[in-house]
């Protein structure tokens, strides 16, 4: 693609030994004592082994990679290409058996040592992992703290409230709920028949101004609906976005009135304000399937990343939209999309921007198709 602004400073991939559909970045680092030009950023995984591993357990798993500091120079950068591979290569931190395979683990914003994970059972297993705050100790403590139920099946949803410590939010068939872990197990806010299909997706609103009490779903009716937790017998907003399923959405974590949702079978992403319940702002468009990952960059609000299951991560940049473009460049795509990442050769199943706005790495992308991190 020619007329893409951006390109690589660096790009590391590593084989994953077992099957992973979840991703966490974990904003911790720490300089290798060994080379300070070098540090270690951190990951939360889990594994998923097929049939033919009857024996095998499943395992939660902290992982990292050895990528430069900003010390170093553009050409010290380059240089790395011909370095040897064992420099950035993924290195499990610690591994604990996990009941049944994991479908998605996220740590809790306020206290990263208590990690979520759905099961296949419809079950959320809370766990205690002090590994993540201090990843060179090896502790032994009682990892499983407390199952949570309510859920007929399992989910890809799975979020915690940024601002209300405690509060996590799932959905399965046509039903959310809301989970107060310093509770109880049940939920304590269950919104039945929250669609008329199934739901795929529920999510939090991180921006302050939302106070923790926004959240967004997207369901195979092709609504999203958008939430208030203090009245959850009605929706605040809603519309049809699409003539078939919506897989994800997600708001803006710096502008308080955008989010954005995707699913359906055009490839589509629409970008929302809450201002503007009559339509979409604007539709990015070049995904050839469903789009079932969107992130936006935690510094700067006018970057998205999607993943898709054409095997793609794009990276889109909204202050673009409307700017002019030739006719011989139509064909690489609209001008707002700013870098395709095209080597991954299966759906993309997690990505993550890196968490940490002082990091050198702070406009890095990591993304996990069936066994490959890129």
């Amino acid at each position: 693609m020619e007329n893409v602004r951006q390109t690589y400073d660096l790009f590391v991939q590593n084989q994953v030994k077992h099957t992973s559909h979840t991703l966490e970045w974990l904003p911790i680092t720490h300089v290798d004592s060994d080379d300070t030009k070098f540090e270690f950023q951190y990951f939360l995984m889990g594994t998923h082994h097929d049939e033919s591993f009857e024996d095998t357990v499943d395992k939660l798993q902290l992982a990292r990679l050895r990528l430069p500091t900003q010390s170093l120079k553009l050409e010290e950068l380059q240089a790395l290409s011909s370095v040897q591979s064992s420099l950035s290569r993924l290195e499990i931190v610690k591994e604990f058996d996990h009941q049944d395979e994991v479908i998605k683990a996220r740590a809790m914003p306020q206290h990263l040592s208590t990690v979520a994970s759905m099961t296949n059972s419809g079950n959320i297993n809370i766990y205690n992992v002090p590994e993540i705050i201090s990843p060179q100790e090896q502790c032994e403590v009682q990892r499983l703290k407390t199952t949570l139920i309510g859920l007929e099946e399992e989910s890809f949803a799975l979020s915690w409230n940024k601002q209300q410590q405690g509060l996590i939010c799932s959905a399965s068939a046509k039903t959310i709920a809301i989970w107060d872990i310093n509770k109880q197990n049940t939920p304590t806010v269950t919104i039945a028949e929250a669609h008329t299909d199934a739901v795929n997706d529920v999510k939090f609103s991180g921006h302050p101004a939302h106070g923790g009490n926004v959240m967004i779903s997207t369901a195979d009716d092709g609504h999203f609906k958008v939430w208030d937790m203090r009245d959850t017998s009605r929706f605040t907003m809603t519309y049809k976005s699409a003539e078939d399923s919506l897989c994800v959405g997600q708001f803006n974590p710096i502008n308080e009135n955008l989010f954005v949702v995707a699913g359906d079978s055009s490839g589509n992403i629409c970008l929302w304000d809450m201002r503007m319940q009559l339509g979409a702002l604007h539709e990015f468009c070049h995904h050839s399937k469903q789009v079932t990952l969107l992130e936006w960059c935690p510094s700067n609000e006018y970057l998205l990343a999607s993943g898709s299951d054409d095997n793609k991560v794009y990276i889109w940049d909204s202050s673009l939209l409307g700017m002019e473009q030739g006719r011989h460049d139509y064909e690489d795509g609209p001008p707002e999309l700013v870098f395709p990442h095209m080597y991954h050769t299966s759906a993309i199943e997690d990505l993550q921007w890196c968490p940490s706005s002082s990091s050198h790495f702070n406009m890095a992308i990591a993304s996990v198709e069936t066994n490959m991190l890129h």
